[in-house]
């Protein structure tokens, strides 16, 4: 930290990646593996599908029963290696939650009271036991997510090898709804900065409460800091409710991206082009949407975890700072 700290912007982020990029890479290239793996599945079921469909007999059995094996095959290993990136990814997120959380530790024992006039016993709290913590849900989720441009670039160039020029309306589309999300993202980022802002009210007040227990019980202010806390914990879940309709409203478009494009696309190439489909290339098209659909899938909780993550980052490098 002491090496990145006078740099702009985010330094506190730049600190953690060149302490734990090597993990994080390592995590990457093993999600994207897996990607590779299940980017297989379509060609392989195609071929089997074209076997399905041979009337004249020519296509040999032998090929049929090795795809049939290889699909097996690559999804055993792509399902066993991803569950145990995960349980890395999830190691990854402790360890570096609880680096970021010993600066903030650090830095709370050299200041004392008199210097310390900004930031209350419940902002620190929150550092620890909130900021901190985003971190372990961010390392689960990144490399899981860096898998989704090798996706999205193979799953698109197949698309349009198999549909042509008709596959440009559906590459519009995709293009239409990553504008709206990147608005939605800038939006979430604000009401998520107002959430934290009334959560720091609230335990500050909580805190306060608890170090003048006596006191608050001896003037018999028990009725008025209940009213205070609730008070304040009605604002915090306001802002909190505004900021769950918009992560709502971002998954909904997410998961309803992909069919709109599968619909999109179908119809272009039938009733546009006139483009004659056949079953196998039917099939491992929907394939293909569908594996840009699962690795989406994390796109609308990832882009919510970085928003929360990069808020809290801001928070805690003002402290440190």
């Amino acid at each position: 930290w002491a090496k990145f700290k006078l740099r702009p912007g985010n330094s506190l982020f730049w600190a953690l990646m060149h302490c734990f990029w090597r993990e994080f890479l390592y995590a990457t290239l093993v999600n994207c593996f897996c990607a590779l793996l299940d980017l297989m599945s379509p060609y392989f079921l195609k071929e089997i599908m074209e076997y399905i469909g041979d009337d004249t007999g020519s296509y040999p059995q032998w090929k049929a029963l090795m795809f049939v094996f290889l699909i097996f095959f690559t999804q055993f290993i792509s399902k066993l290696i991803f569950e145990n990136a995960k349980f890395y990814q999830l190691n990854l997120g402790a360890k570096a939650s609880h680096s970021l959380a010993s600066l903030v530790y650090s830095k709370t024992f050299r200041i004392s009271s008199a210097t310390n006039k900004k930031y209350k016993k419940g902002d620190i709290v929150n550092f620890i036991q909130v900021d901190a913590k985003k971190l372990i849900f961010l390392a689960e989720s990144l490399p899981s997510v860096a898998r989704l441009p090798l996706v999205l670039a193979f799953s698109i160039a197949m698309l349009f090898i198999y549909f042509e020029y008709s596959f440009f309306s559906g590459f519009t589309a995709i293009c239409i709804f990553a504008i709206i999300n990147y608005f939605f993202a800038k939006l979430t980022m604000r009401y998520q900065m107002l959430v934290m802002k009334k959560l720091d009210t609230r335990m500050n007040i909580m805190t306060e409460c608890i170090d003048n227990i006596q006191l608050i019980k001896l003037n018999a202010w028990v009725d008025q800091f209940i009213d205070k806390i609730s008070s304040a914990r009605t604002e915090e879940l306001a802002r909190l409710f505004k900021r769950f309709m918009l992560s709502v409203i971002n998954s909904f478009m997410i998961y309803s991206t992909y069919p709109i494009i599968a619909l999109i696309t179908f119809s272009s190439a039938i009733l546009g082009i006139k483009l004659y489909v056949s079953v196998p290339i039917a099939v491992s098209s929907i394939q293909f949407l569908n594996l840009l659909r699962q690795s989406a899938r994390w796109l609308p909780f990832f882009i919510g975890l970085l928003i929360e993550f990069m808020v809290s980052m801001g928070r805690i490098q003002e402290f440190l700072l």
